[in-house]
């Protein structure tokens, strides 16, 4: 089945979708931007719109939320409200309003609406969700997980100051910017959390108008506890997660991706090195599994209920 499909927002997030969905054969593409620019990365002409409205007047079946993060709910009621199935690009909103609005219009049109957290679509994240529904390593105890990396690496061909990302008003920070660690600790932990303390962090010498990193300490309703640092001033960047169980450990490195098992009283370690990986294969992975739910009338792969978990963290 061939869908027509509106990408809202062509940064350099929306770029990727675009050259995705081209990817795996959905070419019949429109763009809602403020205003028409030629693409970065694409050669292929697409139709851009300035008007959120004109463009819906085209009819899209499915629309990629992917503007900055103040815009996403706004645009995506729209969206919604014109027939399209969601797909919102993380986090969902910088605040809680009119977020239920979209969930209420969603339920009633019988809409997929999902968020864009594909670090759940990471083979070796994958595999850490398994062993612990099976109990690999028992009742977690503590989870821990750091993410730093220099913002102004990101995008060499913008000033990163201009960012969306450098910016409170737009939705940016890293607490909210960098909320696949906030998502993954409630997906694994699976609890309700009890309590929560941020901590935040304005001594780099980043010029930017939002915090530069902020330290999340959790303690959850069975009392596991976690600690979750994030930050925009890591160089060379840093990203694990360590998880301690009654039986055992399990220590994840994104950047080398590895994954080791300890079991308690084992001297041997189990160790899940990946050999080859591309961090675009995840945008692929989520894209397709989003289009997969659409096509079979399925339930959204990650829900806007499960979006604002992790947003009342990060606020």
């Amino acid at each position: 089945m061939s869908y027509k499909i509106l990408i809202c927002g062509a940064g350099s997030v929306g770029e990727r979708h675009i050259k995705n969905l081209l990817k795996i054969g959905y070419t019949d593409l429109i763009i809602y931007r403020r205003e028409k620019k030629k693409l970065r990365t694409i050669k292929k002409k697409i139709k851009q719109f300035t008007s959120l409205n004109e463009a819906l007047k085209q009819r899209p079946d499915i629309a990629i939320i992917a503007n900055p993060t103040n815009q996403h709910v706004d645009t995506a009621i729209k969206c919604a409200e014109s027939n399209c199935h969601i797909f919102i690009e993380k986090p969902i909103s910088n605040n809680l309003e009119k977020i239920n609005l979209l969930n209420k219009i969603c339920v009633k049109k019988k809409l997929v609406c999902t968020i864009g957290f594909m670090m759940r679509y990471h083979p070796l994240i994958k595999k850490i969700k398994f062993f612990l529904d099976n109990g690999k390593i028992g009742k977690i105890i503590h989870y821990a997980s750091q993410w730093g990396e220099d913002l102004r690496l990101w995008h060499p061909w913008e000033d990163y100051k201009s960012s969306y990302a450098a910016k409170d008003q737009m939705g940016g920070g890293p607490t909210l910017t960098l909320s696949h660690d906030i998502d993954l600790a409630l997906w694994f932990c699976n609890k309700e959390v009890k309590k929560k303390y941020i901590n935040f962090n304005y001594g780099s010498t980043l010029d930017i108008k939002t915090h530069h990193g902020s330290d999340i300490i959790l303690k959850f309703k069975d009392n596991t506890t976690g600690n979750i640092h994030l930050d925009f001033y890591q160089n060379p960047p840093k990203r694990t997660i360590e998880i301690v169980g009654t039986l055992g450990r399990l220590e994840f490195d994104y950047y080398s991706s590895v994954l080791k098992h300890f079991l308690s009283n084992v001297k041997k370690v189990k160790i899940y090195k990946l050999s080859k990986f591309n961090r675009n294969d995840m945008f692929v992975y989520e894209i397709k599994h989003f289009i997969y739910c659409i096509k079979n009338k399925l339930g959204s792969p990650i829900s806007i209920d499960e979006s604002i978990k992790s947003l009342k963290l990060c606020i």
